[in-house]
């Protein structure tokens, strides 16, 4: 299971004077044999220390440090990809001056790439990292509970909890006094239960940091455990399925998790592509449309981007200052010359990243489509974009 420190490294990382080397493939094996994956992988490798040896905008050093990564790297994704998998795509990365080396293996198959920058090429893992969040499920019934973990298709046991429950008894007795009496008894065996469960929810929470919570069980029972949540947890719960402790299996378990985490991931990206058609619309803190995002961008107020799915196109930097254009020929900022590049929206997503922003991917065909396919919540207006507003 990827962990978060370990994505937040690569996102962190800021140019460098060495090389970074940046690897994607596709391993969806409905798409590509082992065979088929090995033989692409092999071919990016080769095209790109092709490349390498015939450029000269580097020095001999930094060529040398740029060949040797991409042998090691080689090795590295050619053991990946020869293992008998289930994952869908391969994302790598590498800074061989610091000797850094990460490997993701992704539930969702990604477009072949390897980029040799100064910068790792992270928009690909960023897309689908947005699509997931980090959820806890708990499945609960009155003696029993289990605790997972589920993440970017994955799901993980983290523990489980029985508190032996007395059973419901019929006892004659004085006007159904002793009856009443067991009956009390076995509620507040429940109640204890339910508080244990919670409390050991809640150090799971703060250990973890989990972005949602599922609940599954039967209606009644989790109608009846869901007042012991801490408000914390309450505020992130997003839906429940019916589910038996020990009894679910966990396959089970994760589909129907999976399922409700889409379902309000769409929702979540309907709501934010509302917000910023509204601010954008209305002159408030959000822009819309290539153009506005890029300077948006630029200027450092940039709080969310927002890009649909699948949305790329070329553009133009300025390698001086890091002013990202349209198709200006001279930088507006510092008057360099602009160096064209593949796909700009990339760079808008790493510089909104370096600039300590958020980036959100929303599905294709939204309502931002109209507006150039993307957008961005802002933090601050400079003083000529309030005027015009």
């Amino acid at each position: 299971m990827i962990r978060h420190e370990e994505v937040e490294r690569i996102l962190a990382m800021g140019p460098s004077e060495s090389p970074v080397l940046s690897f994607y493939l596709n391993t969806h094996l409905g798409r590509r044999s082992l065979d088929e994956q090995r033989i692409a992988a092999k071919s990016l490798f080769r095209e790109r220390k092709l490349e390498l040896e015939a450029r000269h905008d580097h020095g001999e050093d930094w060529k040398r440090l740029a060949l040797s990564g991409l042998e090691r790297l080689e090795e590295i994704v050619l053991a990946v990809v020869d293992t008998p998998h289930a994952f869908r795509g391969v994302a790598a990365f590498s800074c061989p001056a610091d000797g850094f080396e990460q490997v993701f293996r992704l539930p969702q198959p990604v477009k072949d790439a390897l980029i040799v920058d100064h910068t790792p090429y992270v928009r690909p893992l960023t897309a689908i990292l947005d699509e997931y969040h980090r959820i806890c499920t708990l499945l609960i019934d009155r003696e029993r509970a289990e605790l997972y973990e589920v993440y970017m298709g994955e799901i993980l046991h983290h523990a489980e909890v029985f508190d032996e429950v007395p059973g419901r008894v019929r006892i004659a007795g004085w006007y159904g006094l002793e009856e009443r009496r067991i009956e009390r008894h076995v509620e507040d065996h429940v109640r204890r239960h339910f508080r244990r469960v919670a409390e050991i929810l809640f150090r799971l929470f703060r250990r973890l940091g989990f972005d949602w919570l599922v609940l599954g069980g039967h209606h009644e029972v989790i109608a009846d455990f869901r007042p012991y949540l801490h408000p914390y947890l309450t505020s992130r719960l997003i839906g429940e399925f019916h589910a038996e402790p020990g009894e679910t299996p966990v396959a089970v378990v994760l589909e129907r998790t999976r399922a409700i985490e889409e379902a309000t991931e769409r929702e979540e990206e309907k709501k934010l592509v509302r917000e910023l058609l509204d601010r954008a619309q209305s002159g408030g803190l959000g822009v819309v449309g290539l153009a506005p995002t890029l300077s948006a961008v630029v200027g450092g107020q940039v709080h969310t981007l927002v890009v649909e799915e699948g949305f790329s196109t070329e553009g133009v930097l300025c390698r001086r200052c890091g002013f990202l254009g349209v198709s200006e020929s001279l930088c507006p900022v510092c008057g360099d010359s602009t160096t064209r590049v593949p796909d700009i929206v990339d760079e808008a997503v790493e510089a909104t990243i370096h600039y300590g922003g958020r980036v959100e991917h929303v599905f294709a065909g939204s309502e931002l489509s109209a507006f150039d396919h993307m957008g961005a919540l802002l933090r601050f207006r400079l003083p000529e974009q309030a005027k015009q507003a």
